[in-house]
């Protein structure tokens, strides 16, 4: 229900060097030394930019609005009315991601059919089961709908509603 804004970036991003605001919606970003690899840097998952009133709170401006956060356990979210992804992606009115520490238990909990899908090295467990595709370390439920950005897996990069439900 806020609005997004250069300050939430500056709260946000870490680099070494300094983040300022310039305007409500553009940013200055001064390195201490020249870096090549600077739009990789900002691209990765440690660079999320927060609001900077709440910066635990699992708030952020995808399509999904977050109505419970536990870090590392679970997260409840909600499709928001209108977003710039309309008819491209976004679903699910409702989604649900828990985290299951063990590889065992994720395969499990996949192979009872108590999540859709599931980070797997190892998916001999799972083989032999039809209605779970198998591939790249992931295992999913063939009943899940699964357009992916190319050449990456539904969970590459903690995006999972973005890899997995319409990148």
């Amino acid at each position: 229900g806020t609005a997004f804004s250069a300050e939430d970036v500056v709260a946000s991003v870490t680099l070494a060097g300094t983040v300022t605001a310039v305007t409500d919606h553009r940013v200055r970003v001064t390195l201490d030394q020249a870096d090549a690899a600077l739009p990789f840097s900002l691209s990765t998952v440690d660079q999320v930019i927060h609001p900077a009133h709440a910066p635990d709170s699992g708030i952020g401006t995808g399509l999904y609005r977050a109505r419970h956060f536990a870090p590392g356990q679970q997260l409840l979210a909600e499709r928001v009315a209108r977003h710039w992804k309309d008819g491209r992606a976004g679903w699910f009115d409702r989604i649900e991601l828990v985290s299951i520490p063990s590889e065992a238990v994720r395969a499990q909990a996949l192979a009872e059919y108590l999540v859709d899908g599931a980070d797997i090295s190892d998916p001999s467990a799972l083989r032999g089961f039809d209605d779970i595709a198998l591939f790249d370390g992931h295992a999913v439920s063939r009943g899940i709908a699964m357009p992916m950005a190319l050449g990456r897996g539904p969970f590459d990069g903690l995006r999972a509603p973005q890899r997995w439900w319409g990148a």
